[in-house]
């Protein structure tokens, strides 16, 4: 019964509530927006974060997967693919893990040309080794994973689909087991199904096709062999039970040391990196996710601070209506729960607007960044974040509502006959208002001035020159690596890809084409795994003594046709380019950048050096420095230029060539062209991507002008909300003091004292809090500067313009009621009273 009462009671609040705001319209949108905006943003990226930073991944037990890297702390390398000398060590020596697996991750590794009777069609793929799967801990639907023996490059090829793969292409047929597809990448094979992954599986990197580690020829030799190779395989481990991270890297590292011992000259200063498999995948995006989900917290703070401003004038406003209450009987306790319904009311209908405003939210930015955010795909509003809306909903209006509803229900019915006590209170309600104000500006410095920061960031990264001219340049993937090449010497990707650079070169509207092996600013992670193949070579300069660390001196491949350079703008800074007489039989020659000249040969021309890098190889090379060219930003534009050199693609053939062509006219027409040609020449070679240099160059910063632009408009929004706040804080002291202020008028007080008076009241506010802000602003500079380029947190200009952009809006604020109260007409206030 007493359950009953209560509900009733509650019920009734409610109902009050809601006549309530519904005769003050324009209170109850203003509160409904303030809210719908504080609390949808924050939904909206809780609902990103809790895909991509909070949701384990969706394999058993996945806080046991780590991930396995090499590092070399001397060369200031932290994340290395691994030899497949030291997996079979660590295989052998390590306790700390109940399996251990590998998949090369080369370019052209992950991607393979699957035969059908309609075509040839690329595909995401990943060669595995047996461990692979265990280590996942993911079983088929149909069939088995990998069988140890099939690591061997001399078992018989097998494969595993995914499970749109084998709907798709095999209509999702039962016996599809012992099936053979035909794989043409580097050479045509038959290969027999032996397994299908469950739906929504492909890991890694949306994998259509698993093929067993034999097959790509990379073999793992025995435990303690002195054959290292190179560092192909991305590792992944399954802790044991009751074993932590630390002591997987504790006991690595030791392994670790044991082998620079060994293998001096291949393992100097060489330590393991141990991580966890999600923090592995998300680690690019955590820390701006952070900090924007920090700064869309700051907002509702915001907002709530400024409905409990509101809600505080409100209450001013009925504070007769609620003694009348009170005379008549009404307990505190009800007047409490009256006034605290009607806040949990409007945070409710906030709310709902707040989830039809995060599910648009989270579609677009699930449409701009795509695939740039790893798992971003899978956020979505699902219990969870629904749960989450509802508590921060219900808290926010608990945390607006509670002190307005204490305010109003704390009432003295001797008192309220009294007008000083009644002042009294009014008092202590103002300077509480002000705190709130206060609080309001303070978080308000934090998010302009970060804000500021990130934008001066944004503009000096887009003012780096990347060391090419990308307007009008396509670029137009090729796939070479079929058994056309592999198999028939007479038909070479030399001689394929100069007979198509002939003909693109003859279509209207060309002005110059080239190829490369790596098109700037697409290398897809592999700047960040030194030592993966595309980075980091080790050379030998002729004529000097090899270093005490071998691996100190080192530069980043490419492979070019003589047109490349002309075609991106790359200037020639000494020497020549590269000629059609530079081909497979003609001496081995090289062009190097301006910082691997400057780097290796300070003071000096390189000029007729010779150096050379396939150390590893039975037939030495040597390669003569022919010209130096300009730094190019292949990797990233915030990251210095890195010591390249470049090599023609006549002595040097990649099976992945990328096709520059720099022209004008339509680009659709264009890529119809160059597929006609590609078709003549070789019906095999499929273009795999068409894209711009400007799209590539305008991706690689998208992500900080999406987080720029975000916190820009939570730096908006709460400037407003602030402004809002000083604004309501004076209206209620002009409409508090009106009498007074007549008086003081009817006396001889000058209009505009009385306007500066108010602004004072305004401008002290805003002072104060930017004193606040600032302190705040220092401590969150150590959490943005992993996300600034070439700028402090603290930087002097940012926050000059902080303060005067605050001030302004609090000028602005304090204008309008300062302006009313100066207009106060002394005699309507002599004759009221």
């Amino acid at each position: 019964m007493l359950l009953l009462n209560s509900m009733s009671a509650v019920l009734r609040d409610l109902l009050f509530a809601c006549r309530v705001l519904r005769k003050s319209p324009g209170f109850t949108s203003i509160a409904l927006l303030t809210l719908a905006f504080g609390i949808g943003a924050n939904t909206a990226l809780f609902s990103i974060v809790q895909a991509v930073l909070l949701r384990p991944l969706p394999y058993p037990e996945p806080e046991r997967i780590v991930a396995l890297w090499e590092r070399n702390p001397r060369l200031g390398f932290e994340r290395e693919l691994v030899t497949p000398g030291d997996f079979a060590d660590w295989s052998s020596e390590t306790h700390v893990f109940t399996a251990i697996g590998y998949s090369p991750a080369w370019p052209g590794a992950r991607l393979a040309n699957l035969v059908g009777t309609e075509g040839t069609e690329r595909i995401a793929a990943a060669y595995a080794s047996s461990g692979y799967f265990d280590v996942i801990g993911i079983k088929p639907v149909l069939g088995r994973t990998f069988r140890p023996e099939e690591d061997a490059s001399s078992s018989a090829p097998v494969a595993l689909l995914s499970y749109s793969l084998w709907r798709d292409r095999f209509g999702g047929d039962l016996a599809v087991l012992g099936r053979s597809v035909v794989i043409d990448s580097f050479h045509r094979s038959s290969v027999a199904v032996v397994g299908v992954m469950p739906e929504g599986f492909q890991f890694p990197e949306k994998t259509e096709i698993w093929l067993s580690a034999g097959q790509m020829g990379v073999t793992v030799p025995p435990p303690g062999s002195p054959q290292r190779g190179g560092p192909w395989l991305e590792v992944i481990g399954r802790l044991a039970k009751g074993r932590s991270i630390g002591q997987a890297q504790a006991e690595l590292s030791q392994i670790a040391q044991r082998l620079s011992t060994r293998y001096p000259q291949d393992r100097v200063g060489s330590d393991v990196n141990v991580v966890q498999l999600r923090d592995q995948l998300v680690r690019s995006s955590k820390t701006a996710l952070l900090v924007l989900f920090g700064a869309v917290g700051v907002v509702l703070l915001i907002a709530c601070a400024n409905m409990a401003g509101l809600l505080l004038a409100r209450s001013s406003a009925r504070r007769k209506e609620l003694t009348v209450r009170a005379a008549l009987g009404a307990r505190r306790r009800d007047l409490l729960r009256q006034v605290l319904s009607e806040s949990i009311l409007i945070a409710l209908l906030g709310g709902v607007c707040d989830v039809l405003l995060s599910a648009w939210s989270v579609d677009a930015v699930k449409h701009l960044l795509g695939e740039s955010i790893p798992r971003l795909s899978e956020a979505t509003l699902d219990i969870g974040v629904l749960t989450f809306a509802a508590a921060v909903t219900v808290g926010a209006g608990i945390l607006f509502g509670a002190v307005p509803a204490l305010y109003s229900s704390r009432i003295d019915l001797n008192a309220a006959l009294t007008e000083g006590r009644s002042a009294g209170a009014s008092v202590r309600h103002k300077h509480f208002r002000e705190y709130l104000v206060i609080g309001e500006i303070a978080l308000a410095v934090m998010l302009v001035s970060a804000t500021g920061v990130l934008l001066r960031s944004l503009v000096r990264l887009q003012d780096v020159d990347p060391g090419f001219r990308s307007e009008g340049v396509s670029v137009f993937s090729l796939d070479m690596s079929s058994s056309t090449y592999s198999d028939d010497a007479h038909h070479t990707p030399q001689q394929f890809f100069s007979q198509l650079l002939e003909k693109v070169a003859a279509l209207p509207g060309v002005q110059s084409a080239g190829g490369t092996s790596l098109v700037p600013l697409e290398v897809g992670g592999w700047e960040e795994r030194p030592g993966s193949g595309w980075s980091n070579q080790v050379f030998a300069i002729e004529g000097r003594p090899a270093p005490a660390n071998p691996a100190a001196q080192a530069a980043d491949p490419r492979v070019v046709t003589p047109g490349y350079f002309e075609t991106l703008g790359i200037p020639l800074r000494a020497g020549r380019p590269f000629a059609h007489s530079d081909g497979a039989n003609a001496p081995a020659v090289a062009l190097v950048n301006e910082t691997m000249a400057r780097q290796y040969w300070p003071g000096e021309s390189p000029l007729g050096r010779r150096f050379r890098f396939n150390r590893e190889s039975d037939r030495i090379v040597w390669h003569e420095i022919v010209g130096v060219v300009g730094d190019v930003r292949s990797a990233r534009l915030e990251a210095q230029a890195r010591p390249e050199f470049y090599l023609p693609y006549t002595q040097a053939p990649w099976h992945d060539a990328e096709l520059v062509v720099r022209g004008h006219g339509n680009r659709g027409e264009l890529a119809s062209a160059l597929r006609a040609q590609i078709k003549m020449l070789d019906r095999n070679v499929p273009v795999t991507r068409v894209r711009t240099l400007s799209a590539l160059l305008d991706d690689a910063t998208l992500q900080p002008r999406f987080r720029t632009g975000l916190l820009s408009g939570f730096a908006l929004l709460a400037l407003l909300l602030s402004a809002m706040g000083v604004y309501g804080v004076l209206s209620q002291i002009v409409e508090q003091r009106t009498r007074e202020i007549g008086v003081r008028m009817a006396l001889g007080a000058d209009s505009v004292d009385v306007f500066r008076s108010l602004v004072i009241v305004g401008m002290r506010m805003t002072l104060i809090g930017i004193a606040l802000g600032f302190a705040g602003t220092l401590a969150l500079g150590r959490v943005l500067e992993g996300l600034l380029f070439r700028v402090r947190a603290s930087d002097g200009v940012v926050l000059s313009v902080t303060v005067v952009v605050l001030i302004t809006v609090g000028i602005v604020a304090s204008y309008a009621p300062g302006r009313r109260a100066s207009r106060v007409d002394p005699m309507v206030c002599l004759r009221y009273e």
